[in-house]
């Protein structure tokens, strides 16, 4: 059983000052933006409350996180010059089944990223959430 709804939300940049979650402190250096999920860092966190600015993360209390390393956090295949990588954040039967879930915080090494949504996004334990994103880049043409 899936949670199936339309939100609203908002994306800004997070962490840009350096942050204990940040990829950037922990693990050192930019990589290829095609390895934009770092296996051993490259993550997504889900909280309870409002996402901050872009020198802070969401606020609320961490829900559950998830690790590509882990599975939790599913990339696909980088296609050759399409400058995006599609990531889904799955979260399984017994995770975040409070109906609390407002915003989650991307770790990934091209930078750190928080999305609020609106409304919550309900969740109970017969069901698994999967949060879809795309991470995508290029250069500004005028």
């Amino acid at each position: 059983n899936n949670v199936i709804g339309t939100h609203d939300y908002t994306a800004r940049a997070s962490s840009i000052s350096g942050s204990t979650f940040n990829p950037l402190t922990v693990g050192g250096g930019l990589g290829s933006p095609v390895d934009a999920f770092r296996t051993t860092y490259g993550g997504a966190r889900l909280f309870t409350g409002a996402i901050g600015t872009a020198f802070q993360i969401p606020s609320g209390t961490m829900v559950t996180s998830g690790q590509v390393s882990g599975n939790s956090v599913v990339k696909t295949d980088y296609e050759n010059n399409s400058n995006e990588i599609k990531l889904t954040f799955n979260i399984g039967l017994n995770n975040a089944n409070a109906g609390t879930n407002k915003s989650v915080y991307l770790i990934t090494n091209i930078g750190c990223y928080q999305i609020e949504y609106d409304p919550v996004l309900p969740k109970d334990d017969t069901q698994t959430l999967f949060i879809p994103f795309i991470l995508s880049w290029d250069r500004y043409v005028e």
